[in-house]
């Protein structure tokens, strides 16, 4: 799924470059994500891998990654819920879950329903401790 046109947040905390990537995309139960049906900053991709699991590819590699969310809104209410999956930033891929009861669920293709996410990477080793 092509991102162009998104925009990149870079941040400078304490010295060191941090990127925050993210967006939100419709579900389509369990067939693939539509192109445009996704929206947010530039650097990233995402598919409908299996039975409630999404991966999303990043379009470069980082070292490191932290301050991780996840959410889910549903046209009605609903038990389903999100948990991040393998977070691999070597191979440029993070999962995601979508949960009924422990069981992956796919969300059904619905104009209200969005799986929203974000998360915050850097390249270099550098803490920002002092």
């Amino acid at each position: 799924m092509a991102n162009q046109g998104r925009k990149r947040f870079a941040m400078e905390t304490l010295g060191e470059s941090r990127l925050r990537i993210g967006g939100r995309f419709k579900p389509n139960g369990s067939s693939a994500i539509s192109a445009t049906a996704s929206e947010g900053t530039s650097g990233w991709t995402v598919a409908w891998t299996s039975t409630g699991l999404y991966t999303v590819t990043l379009s470069d590699v980082w070292l490191y990654a932290f301050d991780k969310s996840l959410s889910v809104s549903m046209v009605s209410a609903t038990d389903i819920t999100l948990q991040w999956g393998a977070i691999d930033l070597a191979a440029k891929t993070l999962q995601i879950r979508a949960l009924a009861v422990a069981t992956l669920t796919d969300i059904a293709a619905d104009a209200a329903n969005w799986i929203d996410f974000g998360i915050t990477v850097k390249r270099s080793a550098n803490t920002g401790k002092r």
